[in-house]
């Protein structure tokens, strides 16, 4: 635990406020303990979002992320200085930094500011997704420079965090897991029975690196009783050959939806049966993933077809609770679609599971980050 209790806390963060639920769930945290939170948002969409949506004050700072790798880079360092800026001038005594793009951001205003608590949540292994090649180089030193000035380093996985102490310098930092967990809903939707009209979902960022394509030819190739929806985004490049490929395949139970905002996940989950999060294994960061989408499925009962990956087997394979595949291919996902209906896996996910895996699990650890104990009100 922190010495001093936190009272003010800035978010830093580059990307998409409405779909991110980790950032999200992090503040309702916070702010039902009483502690007064805004985030600084490096928004790369042309419209900011409505502030009517959000139950805290943000201010927005345009990032332009579709001109090329060294201007994204830029863009995302000219950000953290505006940033930085912002989170002094607002008198927070912590500051959270959403995944690296932002870090410097919480590094800067802690030189300004030395009080200043600098929270990394570390939400990926960030070098190793990003490969051997140029990003890498550019980031890495300023990488191994910030993380040993952050005070706490949140990881979303426990794999991740072990390979990182490994491997990183970072100093005096204390290291904690918050998984991607959601919060509890007290009881699961009761939905049809599949047989007949099995409806299967994808959900969040898509692309190569999450087997988009080869998930399409595979349920393509199956009956029409058995539909998909693709619930996200992509590169525009990479949607607009998702799309053509669908048109030369003619099929009709197969869609690309846009994404929908984090808080109407579970009513969108009601409509399906299973759920799929695949992911290539290009890196490490891949390989030891937790991604939102697999806890949120077993939230609303849906069984999960998921890679066979050591912390994907330890939830699903353990408990039965869905599919992990070898090869991603046109054979093995039907095959993993067939042996969940024939076993109706969706039983094994009970109340008990649930709760194992809810947001609610992990709330007395996370406040004790910011000097708060359960059931404590940081006002008082």
């Amino acid at each position: 635990m922190i010495d001093s209790r936190s009272r003010q806390v800035m978010f830093a963060y580059v990307g998409s406020l409405p779909t991110r639920g980790r950032l999200l769930k992090q503040i309702a945290t916070l702010q039902e303990a009483g502690l007064q939170c805004g985030v600084v948002l490096g928004n790369p969409d042309p419209e900011e979002p409505d502030p009517e949506a959000f139950s805290f004050p943000f201010q927005c700072i345009p990032v332009e992320q579709s001109r090329g790798r060294l201007t994204s880079f830029l863009q995302q360092l000219k950000f953290c200085r505006k940033a930085a800026d912002r989170i002094v001038d607002s008198g927070a005594d912590t500051v959270v930094c959403l995944a690296l793009e932002s870090l410097m951001a919480g590094v800067w205003a802690k030189k300004r500011k030395p009080s200043l608590r600098l929270i990394f949540d570390n939400n990926e292994l960030h070098l190793e997704s990003y490969g051997a090649g140029l990003k890498t180089r550019i980031w890495k030193p300023i990488h191994n420079r910030a993380i040993r000035r952050c005070d706490v380093i949140l990881h979303a996985e426990e794999n991740r965090m072990m390979y990182f102490k490994e491997h990183y310098d970072s100093g005096s930092a204390v290291q904690r897991v918050l998984e991607n967990f959601p919060f509890f809903r007290e009881q699961a939707p009761k939905r049809p029975e599949p047989a007949g009209n099995t409806r299967v979902i994808y959900l969040g960022g898509y692309g190569d690196e999450q087997f988009t394509l080869e998930i399409i030819e595979a349920f393509a190739a199956m009956d029409a009783s058995v539909k998909l929806d693709i619930v996200g985004s992509g590169r525009p490049e990479f949607v607009a050959r998702a799309k053509e490929r669908l048109k030369e395949l003619a099929v009709g139970h197969i869609r690309l939806l846009p994404a929908v905002p984090y808080p109407e996940i579970p009513e969108l989950l009601e409509s399906y049966h299973i759920g799929v999060s695949l992911y290539r294994n290009t890196n490490l960061n891949n390989y030891y993933c937790a991604p939102n989408k697999l806890y949120d499925y077993l939230m609303s009962g849906l069984p999960v077809i998921t890679n066979r990956y050591p912390g994907l087997v330890k939830v699903i394979e353990t408990n039965r609770v869905g599919a992990c595949l070898e090869q991603v291919n046109a054979d093995e996902i039907p095959k993993a679609v067939d042996s969940i209906v024939r076993e109706r896996r969706w039983e094994n996910i009970t109340d008990e599971l649930r709760r194992r895996y809810c947001w609610e699990q992990q709330v007395p650890d996370f406040l004790g980050v910011f000097g708060i104990a359960a059931g404590e009100n940081a006002e008082a």
